[in-house]
């Protein structure tokens, strides 16, 4: 008979268990003691081989304690994952210009690095007749817990009709891809500036028979979000 006996998991340092040993009580000769353990590997546990050392202690009839351990290898795979920190992409475009819109986030979250990303434009009226571009226009990889801000870059033709217009974003990697609603508005009103240089000047020597010429340079400048015809 084997009494005391006991089954034991020693667990590596982040790592846990549903029970971390199991007293078995006193075990007759064939009897057996099961104990299912459930072991949680940790979040951002890098991708490797890990051995976890189960341990069997009892005491013999002669009173001396014996012990017996194998180890059970856990191999974890690599997960590379991501996320989008937005929800959507919306701004404000401007016919006859090339703008940047917006922007959206790509956060790697997984045990591994994100790799070969790549974005466009797939569909609705915002994708098929607007010219939209990324910066960068792709992200090759994306190191564990780092994050990339993607600008989104529309092209709209000159003398476009005002509205409000929309486009799905794609987002693809091996790791999976993610859509993004995409919503520009183009306003029918915009705001024209003008600037002198001088903005003041000082006229001297005009007389009954003498004219003097004054030079001011003016500048005109669209500071809206549409073209000024």
């Amino acid at each position: 008979t084997g009494k005391s006996a006991n089954i034991s998991v020693v667990l590596l340092n982040g790592w846990s268990a549903n029970v971390t040993v199991t007293q078995c009580g006193d075990l007759t000769a064939n009897a057996s003691c099961v104990q299912s353990f459930n072991i949680t590997v940790p979040n951002g546990t890098a991708p490797g081989i890990y051995n976890v050392t189960f341990n069997g202690s009892w005491t013999n009839p002669d009173d001396t304690k014996k012990s017996n351990t194998t180890n059970i290898s856990i191999t974890v795979l690599p997960n590379p994952r991501y996320n989008i920190t937005e929800e959507n992409v919306s701004g404000i475009g401007a016919d006859g210009s090339i703008k940047a819109v917006g922007s959206f986030t790509i956060n790697s979250v997984g045990n591994s690095q994100s790799e070969n990303f790549t974005f466009n434009c797939t569909e609705g009226f915002a994708c098929s007749n607007f010219n939209t571009t990324f910066s960068p226009a792709s992200v090759a990889s994306l190191a564990i817990g780092s994050s990339q801000i993607i600008s989104v870059v529309i092209q709209i033709p000159l003398n476009h009709s005002a509205g409000n217009f929309s486009g799905t974003i794609n987002i693809s990697s091996p790791a999976g891809n993610q859509s993004l609603p995409l919503f520009i508005k183009l306003q029918n009103k915009t705001n024209v500036s003008v600037t002198t240089d001088p903005s003041n000047t000082t006229v001297t020597g005009v007389s009954v028979s003498s004219s003097v010429n004054v030079s001011i340079k003016t500048n005109v400048t669209n500071t809206g979000n549409s073209s000024a015809r």
